[in-house]
């Protein structure tokens, strides 16, 4: 009785572990499923995020690129016009000069959102038989006053202001060069015709200073 009533306590025993160890690998399976389950919803949202960053990311940089402003295209312009004396003596020599003029930007320039350019400019005079010319040669800097159109082209009205620095080649009675600069204003009449108003000074050779105000009609070529 003794060893059938401990065989059938060992058998209960049995039966409950073994329940129990049924119920604990099946908790284990479920918790391993929704484990496994987790783990490859994380890495597929892991992935998607990533691409979508990558998208994002490739959409951020082909935006940008659109957005980048072309190059400035190097072009030249050509002018001529009036210029009238400020300087006494020069007056004496001839109150006014017949002006004419290039200039050369570059497709780079020294300040953003300017135009670095070297202009050479001739003023002849208009009275009397003796020598009266002058040579201005400068690098410059335009600065748009109003906004230009679309691939940085200005538009008719499109201002601008402009000062320079170098040398002027005085052709009065001798030849010799003295420190000049210049400054002044302009429009786009149109996509290439421009108008200008400028100031030009120099020291003095003998005097005579090249101190004159001028207005200009130029024309653009390329750019």
């Amino acid at each position: 009785m003794r060893v059938h009533a401990g065989m059938q306590s060992y058998g209960s025993s049995g039966g409950y572990i073994l329940k129990k160890g049924i119920v604990l690998g099946a908790t284990l399976c479920a918790i391993g499923s929704c484990s496994l389950a987790s783990a490859q919803s994380s890495q597929n949202t892991l992935s998607l995020l990533s691409n979508k960053s990558l998208a994002l990311n490739a959409s951020a940089a082909q935006t940008g690129l659109g957005a980048a402003p072309p190059p400035q295209p190097s072009y030249f312009t050509v002018r001529a016009g009036l210029d009238f004396a400020i300087d006494g003596r020069l007056s004496d020599y001839t109150p006014i000069l017949i002006g004419g003029g290039i200039d050369y930007t570059f497709s780079d320039a020294f300040v953003k959102n300017g135009e670095t350019f070297i202009s050479v400019d001739g003023m002849f005079r208009t009275r009397g038989s003796a020598r009266a010319n002058l040579f201005p040669f400068c690098i410059n800097e335009r600065f748009f006053l109003s906004p230009k159109g679309q691939n940085a082209s200005p538009l008719p009205g499109t201002a601008y202001a402009f000062i320079g620095l170098g040398a002027t080649l005085f052709d009065v009675g001798s030849s010799t060069f003295r420190f000049g600069g210049r400054a002044g204003l302009g429009t786009y009449l149109g996509s290439n015709w421009i108008a200008e108003a400028s100031l030009y000074i120099s020291s003095p050779d003998n005097g005579v200073a090249a101190d004159m105000v001028g207005v200009y009609l130029g024309y653009k070529f390329g750019g």
